[in-house]
């Protein structure tokens, strides 16, 4: 048999939550086309085996989103060295970066010479959606739903 105090031990309950909730909450704003200014991009590799190439922006349309940070994600072959901000990437001639670069900028003459801070000196318009479902295709609940610039459009402002 069991002490009382062991008794009493087993049925403890916590007075309050044993987990907290880590960094800020990702921006929801309405779907559409806004005005974007690029901040800087990173490199990570999810789930250990996904490369990515994270663009960030900033909303510079005029009300109440105005200055939200937003994210656009690719895929890359490979990120080269540590996964971080500024980090190094290799990527291949059909993947949407490519493209979406082609199609705001002059392509550079040399192949390994993409160079994103050219990014900085314009103002972009991207198409932001919703996302509602996760990576697996499953439903997110609407509590968790965030905004991601799901296609980079042209340029509205700025050097070409």
């Amino acid at each position: 048999m069991t002490s009382p105090e062991a008794s009493a031990r087993l049925h403890v309950v916590p007075t309050s939550g044993a987990g907290e909730l880590d960094g800020e909450k990702p921006p929801l704003v309405p779907p559409g086309r806004y005005l974007l200014r690029f901040s800087h991009w990173e490199t990570a590799i999810i789930w250990g085996r996904s490369h990515k190439l994270i663009l960030h922006f900033t909303i510079c349309d005029l009300g109440p989103h105005l200055g939200t940070p937003l994210r656009r994600y690719y895929n890359v072959t490979k990120v080269v060295g540590r996964p971080g901000k500024y980090g190094n990437f290799k990527i291949g001639w059909k993947h949407d970066l490519v493209r979406e670069y082609a199609r705001l900028l002059p392509l550079p003459s040399r192949a390994d010479r993409l160079n994103l801070d050219r990014l900085s000196s314009i103002l972009l318009v991207g198409q932001v959606e919703t996302t509602t479902t996760s990576a697996r295709q499953k439903d997110i609940p609407e509590a968790l739903h965030y905004s991601v610039v799901r296609e980079l459009l042209k340029v509205e402002a700025g050097a070409r």
